[in-house]
C-alpha cells in the first residue's frame, strides 16, 4: 500500500469526502491507477473479501466477475 498500512479507512473516506455517510456503508478506496488501497470492514462483508485479499486489485481484475442477483455473470461488467 503506498500511503502505508496505518492509513485508515475512515481517514481516506473523510479525505474523498465520505464523511458524511453511514458507518454501514460499504467503502472501497481506489488510487488514481485503479488500484484498491483501502476497503472498509462492510465492504469487505459485502464482497466475501478480506482487506488483504482486495489491495493493489483493480476493479477490472480477471479474478472478479459482476453477477447479477440471480447469480447469473455480467457480461462487459
Amino acid at each position: 500500500m503506498e500511503r502505508g498500512a496505518q492509513v485508515s479507512v475512515e481517514a481516506l473516506a473523510a479525505e474523498a469526502g465520505f464523511a458524511a455517510l453511514p458507518r454501514e456503508t460499504g467503502i472501497v478506496v481506489q488510487n488514481a491507477d485503479g488500484e484498491i488501497i483501502a476497503a472498509s470492514p462492510v465492504a469487505q462483508e459485502i464482497l466475501g473479501l478480506s482487506s488483504d485479499q482486495m489491495l493493489g486489485r483493480t476493479s477490472q481484475d480477471p479474478r472478479w466477475a459482476a453477477v447479477d442477483e440471480g447469480g447469473r455473470f455480467l457480461e462487459g461488467a
